[in-house]
């Protein structure tokens, strides 16, 4: 694998625990890829893991399937297992949250159609 020309590490949430999320930038050329590490409570260490489509990560109403992750970390099949299960239960209130947003926006859109006629 080679090296990356620049790195980054940017904080994306602290819990109690200390930093659990991060992202790692690394710029080649002009390809970014972005490596997500949580804190595995299961496996007691930090798991990398990024989304199989990082296009779709920055759409505003994208909600994830579990398919979604990979799990970039070396671990055996029960171990990756484990974590993605793990890390899909992390998840679940971002993806809640997201889906309230769309709901919401949904129901805004549906209101004012219904005002105008």
């Amino acid at each position: 694998m080679n090296k990356p020309t620049t790195s980054r590490t940017y904080k994306i949430r602290e819990e109690a625990k200390g930093d659990t999320y991060k992202i790692l930038i690394y710029n080649f050329n002009t390809r970014v890829i972005m490596n997500l590490y949580f804190k595995s409570t299961t496996l007691d260490k930090q798991i990398g893991w990024t989304w199989k489509d990082m296009d779709k990560a920055y759409w505003d109403t994208w909600i994830p399937k579990k398919s979604d992750i990979k799990i970039i970390t070396r671990l055996n099949k029960e171990q990756k297992k484990q974590a993605l299960d793990e890390l899909w239960e992390d998840l679940q209130g971002a993806i809640q949250f997201t889906r309230d947003r769309n709901n919401a926006r949904r129901r805004h859109k549906r209101v004012a159609s219904k005002n105008k006629a």
